[in-house]
């Protein structure tokens, strides 16, 4: 877009740009709901924004050390996720494969075939309780990351009340 208006001879301010883009918040984009425990919310659905994901999710880990990294993920049936999603599993100590509860959901022992047969990957179709379980499970120093769909935001809303709500 900044190509066009300067072919058009329009003046950009590119710090101007730069700062707007810096202040931009958009909902379930790596949104932090939580501290103590980190809880991110990301509604990366194929392999292009997986991949976004846990490269922005390295930079976090990397300055800071968390005791335990929780996934919790979440799919519609048509997506495309398995070559990203495999590689996911260096990542975590504990990967949970759960459903978006609509009727396109892909079955979580659907997504929980994409791993290994780590004893510290399981399913549980109930997002609700895959959630919570995860978040009770955790401690101050650990970190919760829920990926895989918009779908997922309801149910966040009933756990964390006015976490879509705009922070000014």
């Amino acid at each position: 877009a900044m190509n066009i208006f300067q072919q058009d001879n329009r003046k950009i301010n590119i710090s101007k740009v730069n700062q707007i883009i810096n202040n931009t918040f958009w909902n379930g984009r790596f949104q932090i709901i939580q501290n103590k425990p980190t809880i991110i919310y990301d509604v990366a659905h194929n392999n292009e924004s997986l991949s976004s994901f846990i490269e922005c999710f390295n930079e976090v880990i990397k300055n800071k050390k968390y005791r335990r990294k929780y996934l919790i993920v979440a799919f519609e049936n048509n997506k495309k996720i398995k070559t990203v999603l495999r590689s996911y599993e260096k990542y975590f100590d504990y990967i949970i494969c759960s459903e978006t509860n609509i009727r396109t959901s892909m079955p979580s022992i659907a997504i929980k075939s994409i791993f290994s047969d780590n004893k510290n990957i399981s399913d549980n179709n109930n997002l609700y309780e895959s959630i919570t379980d995860a978040i009770d499970s955790s401690k101050e120093e650990d970190i919760v990351a829920i990926v895989g769909s918009h779908f997922i935001a309801p149910t966040l809303q009933k756990i964390f009340e006015n976490c879509f709500a705009r922070k000014e």
